[in-house]
């Protein structure tokens, strides 16, 4: 049961958006992801070419145990877990999933909130914390079944020398435009607001 109150106003707008960007296409690549992974459906009930809906997803997630059954198939005993009916135990089981997503090389920035999950709030988050795990398992090497995904970016580090460093430094970009054709005699001077009248009496 989920522990947070139907939202009002701002609330439920801002959760008619989150819902709106939800993709039932990622949904069913994640899904049979973890599906191939464990070997069984999420939801027996409801065939594979059907989505399950966040909805569904949320309730066969919401425990913790089958991220955490994927998590030990890609890295075993890196998530601890325990089946049980209490909340907090299950909220604890979903914290247990995303530390060891972390620590197996998922971004935090990429990773869901244990609410989204666990109060149904951003189930959209939720799909694209197991992209990521999907594009880091592909860089991982993982011999299991792997997610049609891009693969994770990698870091393009560039070095240069001193000498290059300030050659560029004396590079005036082309943006800047250029002051070859200008008069460059006023520079420094006050703008000058009134023009000066000549004393006609001298």
């Amino acid at each position: 049961m989920s522990t947070r109150e139907v939202g009002y106003g701002l609330t439920a707008e801002l959760k008619q958006k989150m819902a709106e960007k939800y993709s039932l296409e990622e949904e069913q690549m994640a899904r049979q992801w973890i599906e191939a992974i464990l070997k069984r459906p999420l939801n027996p009930d409801v065939p594979p070419e059907e989505p399950l809906g966040p909805d569904r997803l949320h309730e066969v997630l919401k425990d913790g145990l089958v991220l955490c059954d994927m998590m030990n198939n890609l890295k075993p005993g890196s998530c601890r877990h325990r089946p049980s009916k209490i909340a907090f135990k299950q909220m604890e089981n979903i914290g247990m999933f995303l530390t060891a997503s972390e620590a197996y090389g998922v971004k935090r920035q990429d990773s869901f909130q244990t609410a989204d999950l666990f109060d149904n709030t951003n189930m959209n988050a939720v799909v694209q914390t197991i992209h990521a795990l999907g594009r880091q398992a592909k860089k991982q090497n993982y011999q299991g079944p792997l997610m049609s995904v891009p693969s994770e970016s990698t870091e393009n580090v560039r070095f240069f020398t001193e000498e290059q460093l300030r050659e560029g430094e004396s590079i005036l970009p082309l943006q800047s435009g250029t002051d070859k054709f200008q008069d460059t005699s006023s520079w420094g001077r006050p703008r000058q607001i009134v023009h000066e009248v000549k004393d006609k009496s001298t």
